[in-house]
């Protein structure tokens, strides 16, 4: 026990930035900077493979009209989750298939020129 009394004089003589916190914290929190996004991204989905929900990120450098679908092995379109206008930007869309059985899927994003897809595993 005593070599906690010879640590707290120096902890409470010595100020740090953790306790400078401690005594100061924040009040809000402002972006100081936007992030924009150089190109067109689709990314792996997560979690990978899923049950019973997935996650599919992707990035738009400009505003575009953008498909994202999603087909099983036999190329039959299982869901369209994006059909429209999107601003530039990262977005994050949800897959929760309800009626579907486990197996391989595929997920593919159109935003004007860009045609990407990429494997989904759903494990029921």
């Amino acid at each position: 026990m005593k070599h906690k009394n010879l640590l707290l004089p120096f902890f409470k003589t010595e100020p740090t930035a953790a306790s400078w916190f401690l005594k100061n914290p924040p009040t809000s929190v402002e972006a100081t900077r936007h992030f924009s996004p150089s190109g067109f991204t689709l990314e792996q989905n997560y979690p990978h493979p899923f049950n019973p929900s997935t996650v599919i990120s992707f990035q738009l450098p400009v505003a575009s009209h953008v498909t994202l679908k999603v087909f099983d092995v036999n190329s039959r379109e299982v869901a369209t989750l994006v059909d429209g206008k999107l601003a530039a930007g990262n977005h994050v869309m949800t897959f929760a298939p309800a009626h579907s059985t486990s197996g391989l899927y595929f997920y593919k994003i159109t935003a004007g020129k860009f045609s990407q897809t990429r494997k989904a595993v759903l494990m029921k």
